[in-house]
């Protein structure tokens, strides 16, 4: 057996795992299937494994990527607008493949309260992580750090 080292870097660790188990899914199949016995094989099972084992990797990937995509100041400029981080929480994003679970600082509208255009909360008390309206989730590219 060919003997192959990857150097994966820490923040991509989860999709190296992900590989990993891919390939250990691959050598299972064809340990199952490919030693040429001539026995009938229900390919489309073969290839809904692979698929499930290839879209596990690629939410791996995309967690890393939208992790990656996060800042965490205290406030960042959007559109010529200040906007004010409230907290940090865990964000669910919905891929192709699947949803990924992501922590990322929420920002809101400098001056506004309760996620409401000037300010107009409600008198209701509001988690930062809550869902109401108001939030942004700020990005790399697309805003500037206060």
């Amino acid at each position: 057996m060919a003997k192959m080292v990857i150097e994966v870097p820490e923040e991509l660790t989860e999709v190296g795992k992900a590989m990993a188990e891919q390939l250990a899914e691959l050598q299972r199949t064809i340990a199952r299937h490919g030693n040429g016995n001539g026995k009938a094989v229900d390919y489309a099972k073969v290839e809904r494994q692979f698929s499930q084992s290839a879209s596990k990797t690629e939410r791996a990937a995309h967690k890393a990527a939208l992790q990656s995509l996060d800042i965490d100041v205290p406030a960042v400029i959007i559109g010529g607008e200040r906007y004010t981080r409230v907290g940090r929480c865990e964000g669910q994003y919905h891929t192709m493949v699947g949803s990924v679970q992501v922590e990322r600082s929420l920002y809101r509208k400098s001056g506004e309260r309760g996620g409401q255009p000037g300010g107009q909360g409600g008198g209701r008390s509001q988690s930062a992580c809550g869902s109401s309206g108001g939030w942004v989730a700020a990005r790399h590219g697309t805003g500037d750090r206060a």
